[in-house]
């Protein structure tokens, strides 16, 4: 095992240590150690104050430190290193008042093992959760890491649930001594994760802006754009409110049903996506130039026709990646990203060309989350390509490619694939040659079919990858697909720089900040 495994072991066997005694700063007066050791929490309550609200406010930080260790697990991506028990007993010794812990973890791997397809992290927080519930029924949670953490918030008079989050694994550390690169490795893991963080709501808000960013400019010529566009070079001042459209509408009812979704398999993302698009072609908002192919597959779904039947099988518009960035931020294998990232977008555009240029645009904001160098992405991306060519998901995508002039799946899915790497191959010419004054849709296509969206995005992003203000500018000052082009730009650099990076008046008037917001909680 790693180094950084050994501490997420060590941080899960003592989370019961850490989650019982936050409680205590509500009090009058910091209760002595041998006090605070022979009482029970609910007793200790109603000696001291018998008013609901203390256990009210003791339930509620709890739910929020249970959130911020969920997190602070998560960074470590090692649940498949947890579950066997025999590890656990190499690295520590097991006392008794771990038992509760190891018998959860005994229980997820013997249900892990008779489900093969349930997913590590569904079973962790589970497993968490219900170590927690039992603990704290139990009076062993008075340990000398809680009280002198509660004593260490109370004695200092600082926002204690902040502290909490900056000072827990140091308190949980201090219990292995002379093993002090233990927290250094936490440290760094954990500002591993909030970078993260910080790029999922980078590419969610990225994609959003740059989304209404462009509105204004599309269906307007190079020249008409020039004309009206600000100093700035947006048709937004500054203290302006950013309207979405279409494409931002739709990524936000994919993330919805990737939300609802207990499983991504064909028949629950089927269920999910099918209820959320129905539900945004319904929507009074819906009147901000929805691509006519979505509008007709949506129309079909909700006609309730299998969706093989409602989906326009020749269509590669670029409906079917403009939404697909929620995909890209899941916690998922990549063989499953791919796999979802196809199937939201066969369900109303299932030209391979379509189904390959989504998977191309998820996989570029999961590897610039995984912290992949923008002067590295185009080389990753064609190496993915070259690797996927040949590859269909028949589970997903069922008998979709059963039509000439394709002779096989392998056919139909090379296809697609080989024309999204001819448009990345002109991006990268492009950026050779690079000139600032010629229109993106020159170097790589006017974006109203998705393999072009998505090069003419990479080739915006690429062209300035760690200023948001220039990439979005010049997605768009386009001739082509400006909202669409700059969506997925936006997406990308706020990917790849972060939320940090994006002006702050941007975010302060972007329109649907809450479901935004949400989206981004979701997926960290």
């Amino acid at each position: 095992m790693t180094a950084d495994s050994y501490f997420l072991l060590f941080l899960l066997v003592n989370v019961n240590h850490v989650m019982k005694t936050f409680w205590i700063d509500r009090f009058d007066h910091v209760l002595s150690r041998e006090e605070f050791a022979a009482q029970e929490f609910m007793s200790v309550v109603n000696l001291k104050d018998k008013n609901e609200g203390v256990v009210n406010n003791y339930l509620r930080a709890e739910q929020k430190v249970l959130r911020f260790l969920l997190d602070l697990a998560s960074s470590f991506e090692a649940f498949s290193m947890v579950i066997e028990r025999q590890h656990l007993h190499q690295i520590i010794v097991i006392e008794e008042k771990d038992l509760q812990w190891l018998h959860q973890l005994e229980r997820v791997t013997l249900y892990k093992n008779t489900n093969p397809g349930v997913d590590w992290h569904t079973l962790f927080v589970f497993a968490l959760r219900e170590n927690i519930r039992l603990t704290i029924q139990t009076p062993e949670y008075c340990l000398r890491t809680g009280y002198e953490l509660a004593l260490f918030i109370q004695t200092n008079q600082v926002d204690w649930l902040k502290s909490l989050v900056s000072t827990s694994p140091l308190f949980i550390l201090n219990e292995l001594g002379e093993k002090e690169d233990f927290w250094k490795i936490g440290q760094e893991c954990y500002h591993q994760f909030s970078a993260r963080q910080s790029r999922v709501k980078g590419a969610i808000y990225g994609m959003a802006v740059g989304d209404g960013l462009g509105a204004p400019a599309e269906f307007l010529t190079l020249d008409e754009i020039k004309a009206k566009r600000l100093p700035n070079g947006f048709f937004h001042a500054s203290d302006a409110s950013i309207k979405i459209t279409d494409d931002t509408q739709m990524a936000l009812a994919v993330g919805q049903a990737l939300r609802e979704s207990e499983e991504y398999v064909p028949a629950i993302l089927e269920q999910n996506l099918r209820k959320r698009f129905v539900q945004w072609l319904n929507d009074p908002e819906n009147n901000r130039a929805p691509g006519m192919t979505c509008l007709t597959s949506c129309e079909r779904l909700e006609k309730g026709m299998p969706w093989q039947q409602a989906t326009n099988k020749g269509s590669k518009g670029c409906g079917a990646n403009m939404r697909v960035l929620p995909v890209g931020l899941l916690r998922v294998s990549m063989d499953s990203l791919s796999k979802i990232a196809q199937f939201q977008a066969a369900l109303t555009h299932a030209h391979p060309t379509a189904l390959a240029a989504a998977e191309f645009t998820a996989v570029a904001i999961r590897k610039l989350l995984e912290g992949v160098k923008p002067a590295n992405l185009i080389d990753v991306l064609m190496a993915h390509a070259q690797q996927q060519s040949y590859v269909y998901h028949e589970a997903y995508l069922g008998q979709i490619w059963d039509r000439p002039p394709f002779d096989s799946p392998a056919a139909f899915s090379s296809a697609g694939w080989q024309e999204c790497l001819n448009q990345v191959q002109l991006v990268k010419q492009g950026l050779q040659n690079f000139d600032p004054n010629t229109d993106p849709c020159i170097i790589a296509g006017a974006g109203w079919t998705a393999e072009e969206s998505f090069a003419t995005a990479l080739y915006c992003f690429l062209s300035a990858p760690d200023d948001p203000v220039k990439v979005l500018q010049r997605a768009v000052c386009t001739s082509g697909d400006s909202d669409s082009i700059a969506c997925l730009a936006g997406g990308l650099v706020g990917a790849a720089t972060g939320v940090e990076a994006l002006p702050q008046h941007w975010l302060a008037n972007i329109e649907h900040k809450d479901e935004l917001a949400q989206m981004a909680h979701f997926f960290n």
